[in-house]
């Protein structure tokens, strides 16, 4: 049997419907590959920061009872201060008054967890200086009040500087960690829960080990990094960052490389070099662009840049 065709005014409006179909799933395919660009929030709720301030405080109190307790049975405090993020850290150095002293809240939002109330805390855990005496401590609030996740990470100071947001996923939270000795500083930035700033976190080559390769993370290669050599007399150099700025799917972070000569003033005392001279700036700005699921770098590194990360103090 052969089949009739169709009426010529219902083979036009069928054409119309499949046509409309086709669009209507080209569009949604569209936006499937092309989320929108997480934009840019406020970094901290200061309420909530107070409050996580005062919950991390009852949190480190009680660690401290608990490890007090424990003081005849080391094997098992050590594996509880593991469990919270603190391995090597001494429990005397940990409690001590110094260093209980209250965190510092960065930024707050859903940080590690989508659509979770987080706060991230700077806290001192009794580390030395050369170890990273600073740590990032995690607080999160499901209703009853904020509790303690997790410690991340050790440097000297750590700095956020920007978040974004999407809806349905967690932030986007750009910051940079420092740290050194004997006038050499070293540190990095990138974004929380990535390369070096994820759990479990790698901590920062030693002054031992300055190589701009080894301050850029190889799970991750989207870090930059950060120096500053030369401090006292002669000559001085730096890698800082400047400003952080996000405009549509780019986000844009501006890299300063200072060098120059610091001479003694005549104000200076003695064995003190506060006058710079053959001081120079340069800026150059590094972009990252946003590829659907995260930001990528999309700038090389600077030759002027790379200069300064590969010398030698």
């Amino acid at each position: 049997m052969i089949a009739k065709p169709l009426p010529r005014g219902f083979r036009i409006a069928l054409a119309v419907v499949l046509a409309g179909a086709l669009v209507a799933t080209s569009a949604r395919g569209d936006a499937a590959e092309t989320p929108a660009a997480p934009r840019e929030a406020p970094l901290l709720d200061k309420a909530k920061g107070e409050r996580a301030v005062l919950a991390y405080s009852k949190f480190r109190r009680a660690l401290c009872g608990e490890l007090s307790a424990l003081r005849a049975r080391p094997v098992v405090a050590k594996d509880r201060l593991e469990e919270v993020g603190l391995d090597g850290v001494e429990e005397d150095h940990l409690c001590s008054g110094v260093v209980a002293l209250p965190g510092t809240p960065l930024a707050s939002g859903a940080l590690l967890e989508s659509g979770a109330d987080e706060v991230l805390l700077q806290v001192l855990t009794g580390r030395s200086v050369a170890e990273g005496e600073q740590s990032l401590a995690v607080m999160r609030d499901r209703g009853r009040g904020y509790r303690f996740v997790r410690h991340m990470l050790a440097g000297e100071r750590f700095e956020a500087r920007l978040r974004l947001v999407a809806p349905g996923t967690r932030d986007v939270l750009f910051l940079c960690e420092h740290r050194g000795l004997g006038g050499v500083y070293r540190g990095s930035c990138g974004f929380f829960g990535r390369g070096s700033f994820r759990e479990p976190g790698r901590r920062l080559p030693t002054t031992a080990s300055p190589t701009r390769e080894g301050l850029l993370d190889a799970s991750d290669q989207q870090e930059l990094a950060l120096v500053d050599l030369g401090a006292g007399c002669g000559p001085f150099a730096s890698v800082s960052v400047g400003d952080v700025a996000a405009h549509e799917d780019r986000l844009r972070v501006d890299l300063i490389v200072h060098q120059g000569i610091r001479g003694r003033g005549r104000q200076d005392a003695e064995g003190s070099c506060n006058q710079p001279t053959k001081d120079t700036r340069r800026t150059f700005a590094m972009e990252y662009q946003f590829d659907g699921k995260q930001f990528r770098l999309a700038t090389p590194i600077p030759p002027g840049v790379r200069e300064v990360l590969d010398r030698r103090p």
